[in-house]
C-alpha cells in the first residue's frame, strides 16, 4: 500500500508542560513527553486520568491553558486541528464518527483534505479537475479499504458496520489525509478479539513503513504486545514512562491503575520489530 509513511518523512511530537482545566477541575497537569519519529507509543491510565484531554490538546481540538506542543521542534500550539492535520498529524476518536448515511467508500473519499469540489464556484468552473481528483480519491479509497480488509463492505452503509469495522474505517479515514503520525483513542474498545488482532496487524504494517503512533487504550494485554514505550497517567499527571514491563511493574502504577492488584504482561512479545 502507498501510504504517507512511504512519501513523507517521520515526525516527532513533543508535549511541554501541557495543562488544561475545566472549571475548577485540573484535567491535565503539566504533562511533558516526546514521541520520536516512527515510534510506537502507548498511553494508559484509569478513567478520568486526562488521556483524551491530552489528545485534544496535541491535535488542536482543545486549547491548552499552559504549555506548548511542538512538531519536529516547530511550535504548533496556536494552530487549529485542520492545520495540524495538514502537517501530518491524524487522530481517531474513542467513539467512531463515521457518516452513517454514507457508504464506506464515500466516508473514505470525504476525508481527503482540500478537494476542489468543496468550493461552490469551482464546482462549476473546474469540472475536469474535479473529475480527475474524484478518480484519484476513489482509487485511493479502494486501496485503503483493501489494506484494511474492508473491500467487501466498501459500498455498504457505514452505519451497518460492526464495532471493529467502524474502528478500521476510522483508521482508514485518517490514512486518507496522508499522515506521518497517528493518534488513536481506544482503537480496541468494543471490538471482538478477532478484529482486535486485525487492527493490531494493520498498525504493525504501517509502523514498519515508518509511521508513528500514539495510542490510548484500556486493553493492556493487547497494548503491551504492540507498543515499544508506555506512558502512565493518573489524576492528570504523567507518573511513569518506559517499556511496558518497566511501567507496569512500578508500585505507583499498580496502585493508581489496579489498586495494587498487579498487571499480567506475560503475553508481551520478546522483541518489538519494525
Amino acid at each position: 500500500m502507498t501510504t504517507a509513511a512511504t512519501t513523507r518523512r517521520g515526525l516527532s511530537l513533543e508535549a511541554q508542560g501541557l495543562t488544561c482545566s475545566f472549571g475548577g477541575f485540573l484535567a491535565v497537569d503539566r504533562v511533558s513527553f516526546r514521541v520520536e519519529p516512527g515510534a510506537l507509543v502507548g498511553v494508559i491510565g484509569p478513567n478520568g486520568a486526562g488521556k483524551s484531554t491530552l489528545f485534544g490538546m496535541l491535535t488542536g481540538f482543545l486549547e491548552a491553558d499552559a504549555g506548548r506542543v511542538r512538531l519536529d521542534s516547530v511550535d504548533i500550539t496556536s494552530l487549529q486541528s485542520f492545520q495540524r492535520a495538514r502537517l501530518g498529524i491524524a487522530r481517531t476518536f474513542q467513539v467512531p464518527r463515521e457518516f452513517g448515511s454514507l457508504s464506506v467508500r464515500a466516508n473514505l473519499m470525504a476525508a481527503v483534505p482540500g478537494q476542489t469540489g468543496e468550493s461552490l464556484l469551482r464546482l462549476f468552473t473546474h469540472t475536469g479537475r474535479i473529475q480527475r481528483e474524484e478518480a484519484a480519491n476513489n482509487a485511493k479509497a479502494e486501496e485503503t479499504a483493501a489494506f484494511l480488509r474492508l473491500t467487501s463492505v466498501l459500498d455498504l452503509s457505514s452505519a451497518n458496520l460492526s464495532g471493529g469495522q467502524k474502528k478500521l474505517l476510522e483508521i482508514g479515514r485518517a490514512l486518507m489525509t496522508n499522515p506521518c503520525l497517528m493518534l488513536l483513542d481506544e482503537p480496541f474498545a468494543g471490538v471482538n478479539p478477532v478484529l482486535v488482532e486485525e487492527i493490531m496487524q494493520r498498525i504493525r504494517d504501517l509502523h514498519r513503513l515508518g509511521m508513528g503512533f500514539l495510542i490510548i487504550e484500556h486493553d493492556l494485554a493487547a497494548l503491551t504486545r504492540l507498543v515499544e514505550t508506555l506512558h502512565m497517567m493518573d489524576q492528570g499527571r504523567l507518573i511513569a514512562s518506559g517499556s511496558p514491563a518497566e511501567v507496569l511493574s512500578r508500585h505507583e502504577v499498580l496502585e493508581a491503575y489496579l489498586g495494587g492488584a498487579g498487571v499480567d504482561v506475560s503475553s508481551q512479545p520478546e522483541e518489538h520489530t519494525r
